[in-house]
């Protein structure tokens, strides 16, 4: 009954102030009616309440019928699984509609009086101080852990901004400013002078101060310290009047020599050692003709392990983060399921991959690190030369009628990076991964131009042009020739893959040298029956390869040194263990079988014609124990196997007729 009234009263007041009907977006209305609930009912003060206003006009423009997120989001403070609270709050309490303004301020007091970490807000809301500052923080507070918006931090200080500079203003009354200084401490080109507003942070400028043969570290009030306190885009929240004196530190010289070097695959990865700021870090691999080393696959973080063991601490990486997501400094794209297995406990510093940090680092045993860009605790940073070959990749031709985002990763989830791919454009694509509907492309233009992620909706969207082609479900590139398909690279992020049968129609019968290089994710792969030409190479030393006892696969292992695990041919006839002798003409002309697995049998004898006429037979597999063979136990078949142990009566008897033996798997 208390409730009730309680709504009947919030009804009258609403009414007395005019409230716009149900769904009407009737916006500075709707804010001064907000604002006189908050402070008048739900007994927040007037900071509290312009902190709120900022995020609802963020959330919903004050529109209570708004919805967002897909349609999976309602009201002014945009409630999406309590939703259904919110509709039973409404019900049990006698308002007209949960769509209704005066409903949803009545939901939103009783979720910050009684609904538990919300509750939790409404307390810190309560107590803070009636100021341009209390608005900042409520709007901050308030955003962050009520809201919890993607990217939620950096939000939070944009709408702790507008709390202040709009609603403080509107609501509360004056506000100081403070002059902010810039003093270049011996160098030249010291920033512009700037203000701060009280309550709002004041951003440190992007632009740094030169001196010759020293790095710019960052920014200090103490014109003596040794190290910044704050760097470019970072914050000053102290409401009063500062200098900011530059910090710096000795350059490296230009022709400074890497204290260690590393190759992999044409890549060359240069140590460089002392603690040094980020931007600085980035500046001098810019200088070196290079980049901050990009890792994107388990062979690449093991082949700078030993520069990271050398330095003995953390180097930093080419890793940033920015727009909500985490990206290359190179262009080259950023996988977060592959960063997960590097990441260091507790890193990066928040949930779901985001930072507050903002820089990658890698300690000396590979982990990851996220740092802030000021850090001066690194033992160095790493520089990478080389990119891959353009030539060996797929191309594609755009086939949109207008244009084609690219964005920061694999789906219409990430972010637009404001460049667009136009009608038959060239876009060539580096790397790909598997999505609901169609596969997504990390490219780069022809021109170089342009870079990122691409829709690979095919044909709708691109299509692909002569030379190397893409299989969008495996990441295979391939080449046709012949009527056949030849698997020439891979751009796949998968630890195993399994080789199809075919690719683009045609039947998959060959593997080139680098086909699956060590840069590659691949840690093991499958090779089908069908294919019965592998190059010497094609398969880096790092990958274990998995086939059919006697296939192209075994044979290919077994040049190479590579492990081999070994699949059963889909047609295997196995032979009963306690078979002594194979009579003459004994599976003569049998049809469809791939394989004879005599290997566990306690075989002594195979009699002429034992298996003549099998032309489907591809491999025999025969014990290392004592064993008599005809001369003609299969015939004028002159294709399949001999899979026995080297040395073994079997291994002799093939090598004595010509016929191709290999050691079982194992072995």
């Amino acid at each position: 009954m208390k409730r009730k009234l309680s709504a009947l009263f919030l009804l009258a007041f609403l009414l007395a102030a005019h409230m716009p009907a149900p769904g009407r977006a009737d916006t500075e209305s709707n804010i001064q009616t907000i604002y006189t609930y908050l402070t008048e009912n739900a007994g927040l003060n007037r900071a509290a309440a312009c902190g709120i206003l900022s995020n609802i006009k963020s959330e919903s423009n004050f529109n209570p019928e708004a919805i967002g997120d897909s349609g999976n989001a309602y009201g002014i403070c945009q409630w999406n699984s309590r939703r259904n609270s919110l509709i039973s709050y409404c019900e049990k309490n006698g308002f007209e509609s949960w769509k209704s303004l005066e409903g949803q301020l009545g939901y939103l007091q009783y979720e910050l009086e009684t609904k538990g970490y919300k509750k939790n807000v409404g307390d810190v809301l309560r107590a803070l101080p009636d100021t341009a500052q209390g608005a900042f923080d409520a709007a901050w507070y308030f955003c962050v852990y009520f809201e919890i918006p993607a990217d939620r931090y950096n939000k939070g200080n944009t709408r702790g901004a507008n709390a202040v500079n709009i609603y403080w203003k509107k609501f509360g009354g004056a506000t100081e400013i403070y002059p902010m200084t810039y003093d270049a401490n011996g160098g030249a080109g010291a920033p512009a002078s700037g203000t701060k507003t009280e309550g709002v942070p004041f951003k440190i400028t992007a632009k740094a101060p030169t001196r010759r043969g020293c790095e710019f570290l960052g920014w200090s009030e103490d014109k003596t310290a040794t190290e910044p306190t704050l760097s470019a885009g970072g914050l000053f929240s102290e409401n009063r009047a500062a200098t900011f004196y530059a910090i710096w530190g000795q350059a490296l010289p230009d022709d400074a020599e890497p204290a260690k070097t590393v190759t992999l695959n044409g890549r060359r990865y240069e140590l460089f050692t002392g603690a040094h700021a980020y931007a600085y870090a980035k500046e001098y691999a810019g200088t070196r003709g290079g980049h901050l080393a990009t890792i994107r696959t388990a062979a690449e973080a093991n082949a700078i392990l030993p520069l990271l063991k050398a330095a003995g601490g953390p180097c930093w990486l080419g890793g940033e983060y920015a727009c909500g997501n985490w990206t290359w400094a190179s262009g080259e794209s950023f996988s977060d399921a592959f960063a997960a297995s590097y990441w260091q406990s507790g890193m990066p510093t928040e949930k779901n991959y985001a930072s507050s940090n903002g820089r990658l680092a890698a300690a000396a045993d590979g982990t990851w690190l996220d740092l802030a860009p000021s850090n001066m605790e690194t033992a160095g940073f790493i520089v990478e030369h080389g990119t891959p070959d353009a030539e060996a990749l797929p191309r594609y031709r755009l086939t949109v009628s207008t244009s084609l985002n690219l964005r920061a990763g694999p789906g219409t989830g990430y972010g637009k990076l404001g460049s667009v791919l136009k009608p038959d454009e060239i876009f060539i694509v580096h790397e790909t991964v598997k999505g609901t509907s169609y596969s997504w492309g990390w490219g780069v233009t022809a021109d170089g131009k342009k870079r990122g992620w691409a829709a690979m909706k095919i044909p709708d969207y691109m299509e692909p042009v002569s030379g190397p082609q893409l299989d969008e479900a495996t990441g295979l590139i391939y080449e046709l020739a012949d009527g056949c398909a030849i698997v020439t690279g891979c751009s796949g992020t998968s630890a195993f893959l399994s080789l199809p049968e075919t690719l683009g129609g045609a039947p998959l019968t060959a593997l080139r040298a680098g086909a699956f290089p060590a840069e590659s994710a691949l840690t093991r792969v499958f090779v089908p029956g069908c294919v019965t030409d592998i190059a010497e190479g094609a398969f880096a030393a790092s990958i274990s390869v998995s086939g059919h006892p006697g296939s192209a696969a075994h044979l290919a292992a077994v040049r190479d040194g590579l492990r081999f695990e070994a699949v059963p041919w889909p047609e295997t006839l196995t032979l009963p263990a306690n078979l002594t002798r194979v009579e003459a003409g004994a599976f003569e002309n049998l049809s469809g079988v791939q394989c004879i697995d005599l290997s566990r049998t306690d075989i002594r004898e195979i009699e002429a014609n034992a298996f003549a006429g099998c032309e489907s037979l591809r491999a025999i597999l025969l014990p290392d124990t004592p064993l008599s063979i005809h001369e003609s136990a299969l015939g004028s078949l002159v294709d399949p196997v001999i899979v026995a142990a080297p040395g073994s009566p079997a291994a002799r008897w093939a090598d004595e007729n010509a016929y191709v033996t290999v050691p079982p798997a194992g072995s």
